[in-house]
């Protein structure tokens, strides 16, 4: 690549560097960077910012911006998570025969649904 090509290449990636909206999206980036360089290359990201909290720990965001910490359940909500037991018996729904189709019909589907479109 010559030179004046390498020099608009680091041009560019000085200014999406600097194309944040948010203190928070300039960290996230900083975070990514420092798990890519440890994960991949075994070395630690020198560049890291040092903001606030809210990216600390192994976890990534384990925090709100008040300071609360999220549930750890793997929904963003309360922990009753409703999950599958194959030993409880659950009521089934009742059966929904399938819908009559004629195609000579004006209404092929009958009243339940109307005719196509094309």
């Amino acid at each position: 690549m010559e030179a004046t090509d390498m020099v608009d290449v680091l041009h560019y990636l000085f200014e999406e560097d600097l194309n944040n909206s948010t203190a928070e999206q300039a960290e996230a980036r900083s975070h990514a960077r420092s798990v890519v360089y440890e994960t991949l290359y075994g070395v630690s990201y020198k560049y890291k910012m040092k903001g606030s909290n809210s990216m600390s720990g192994t976890s990534g965001y384990s925090t709100y911006a008040d300071g609360t910490t999220i549930p750890s359940d793997g929904f963003y909500g309360g922990t009753d998570v409703d999950e599958f037991d194959p030993t409880v018996q659950k009521t089934s729904k009742p059966y929904v025969p399938p819908t009559e189709f004629n195609p000579d019909s004006p209404l092929p589907f009958g009243r339940d649904l109307d005719a196509p479109l094309g």
